[in-house]
């Protein structure tokens, strides 16, 4: 069980320390130094020029984090034809044994850029599957490099990271992607060719819920973690990446750091892009002008217990207004329409559409018209989709051999992820946040403002928080 944190004299960041920081960060996100100046036309120089593979040859892939989710990517992409793997990299030797066990013969690393340094010419791909917040610095690297790179969702860990990242990978013209693996699934699909085809359309109202437990539900945090024992083998510097130094603590690291706005995305980054990502793209959501903010147990410093967050969106040229409302935390869900015959689990979504609501779950899976009475009128005229898709991992590398174009890449990724990281804003202060995506910036709120770019990343990590937008 969670036990309430007292301070500590480790080398961790009081609240108020990390509040100067932030608002350092707001007053001056853009200045000299810190974040890059907004109109700048240089980018720094590549360090390697992508290529697109052969179609007799294999893409040569790197995976950067090979635990958890780590190791089922691993899996899903040595288990393609097209593939041979190149190298692992994890600063987690415990967390890695399970893939260095199943592929022993591959080159190890725990630090990426000496990999690149070392094998950069012997790489065509990375598949990068590390903590939130690491994401950025290490698929810069990467593109850098020339490599084309698969990142778990959410893409980056703030704002600022999605612009720069998404104006990067069209400067240093790699084949992008982001592991939003149901964007390629059937239903996501549907749902697409359903819109284009005039069978969903006017949507003023969406409802979606996540009300599986999350690991930080039933926490009581009053500060940041305090110190335990390190475990051999692992490089804890290396996991912080930009962020200020933790003492190590298991709190952070396996898995729990998804539960710490420092470092994680919450529940909204978790499963935001797995359901949220056909409707974003197909009904072009773009960002809200505000976001209300419901709160159940807010903290400064991990998620809350639970939320309603209400996204409002202006018109869209021929497209209405549209309200669309997150539910998290347990037992908490949206009343689901008054003609619903079904059954509501713990994970879902309702999309009010003109003459017709449809119902559906997470990662790409079917959307279903209710009640069962207006399904049934509306299937024999329900376009539909012949042949099976490739799958979402298969699509990338198809994509760095020319023969598809990637579904979900950065373009597209970076502006739902700026979204998400929108929601997970107003998570952190409740309340009601206006947001202006031209300025990227939120208004009359300096605090939640400063989180538009975040903490400023620590020496020696903050080499592509420079590059222009």
């Amino acid at each position: 069980m969670h036990r309430p944190h007292k301070n500590s004299l480790t080398n961790t960041m009081t609240r108020r320390e990390m509040l100067r920081t932030l608002a350092a960060a707001s007053a001056g996100a853009l200045a000299a130094g810190a974040f890059p100046l907004l109109g700048a036309e240089t980018i720094p120089p590549p360090l390697g020029e992508p290529r697109i593979v052969g179609a007799d040859e294999k893409v040569r892939v790197a995976a950067i984090g090979v635990g958890n989710q780590g190791f089922n990517d691993l899996r899903t992409v040595a288990g393609l034809g097209d593939v041979t793997l190149a190298a692992l990299c994890d600063v987690d030797d415990n967390q890695a044994k399970s893939a260095y066990k199943q592929f022993p013969s591959v080159p190890r690393f725990k630090d990426y850029r000496e990999m690149f340094a070392k094998m950069g010419d012997k790489i065509d791909a990375a598949v990068i599957a590390t903590p939130d917040f690491t994401h950025f610095n290490i698929a810069m690297h990467a593109m850098r490099y020339g490599k084309h790179v698969y990142v778990e969702k959410p893409l980056t860990h703030t704002i600022l990271e999605a612009r720069i990242i998404a104006k990067a990978a069209k400067a240093y013209n790699v084949v992008t992607q982001m592991g939003n693996q149901g964007h390629s699934a059937m239903g996501t699909l549907l749902f697409h060719k359903w819109v284009k085809e005039g069978v969903i359309k006017n949507v003023t109202k969406y409802d979606l819920w996540m009300n599986k437990s999350r690991r930080w539900h039933g926490w009581k945090v009053s500060d940041f973690a305090p110190e335990e024992k390190m475990p051999s083998g692992l490089d804890w510097d290396l996991w912080l990446n930009k962020a200020p130094v933790h003492a190590f603590s298991r709190e952070y690291h396996p898995g729990d750091w998804r539960s710490w706005y420092e470092f994680g995305n919450g529940c909204l980054g978790d499963w935001g892009a797995h359901m949220i990502d056909a409707v974003f793209e197909a009904l072009n959501l773009g960002m809200p002008t505000t976001i209300e903010a419901e709160l159940t147990g807010p903290s400064k410093l991990i998620f809350p217990q639970g939320s309603i967050l209400k996204f409002s969106f202006p018109a869209r040229g021929e497209l209405p207004p549209l309200t669309m409302r997150w539910f998290d935390g347990r037992n908490n869900t949206p009343p689901p329409p008054a003609d619903f015959d079904g059954s509501m689990k713990d994970v879902g979504q309702f999309i009010y559409a003109e003459g017709c609501t449809l119902q559906g779950t997470s990662h790409g899976a079917t959307y279903n018209i209710v009640p069962e009475t207006k399904r049934q009128e509306m299937a024999p005229t329900l376009p539909r989709i012949s042949g099976k898709p490739s799958g979402h991992m298969a699509n990338f590398i198809n994509a760095c051999k020319g023969k598809e174009e990637a579904r979900s890449p950065f373009s597209i990724a970076a502006r739902l992820t700026e979204l998400l990281l929108l929601g997970v804003i107003a998570q952190r202060f409740g309340g009601t946040i206006s947001y202006d995506d031209a300025a990227m910036k939120i208004t009359g709120n300096p605090e939640a403002d400063a989180m538009v770019c975040g903490y400023a990343p620590r020496k020696g990590w903050d080499e592509y928080y420079k590059y222009p937008l």
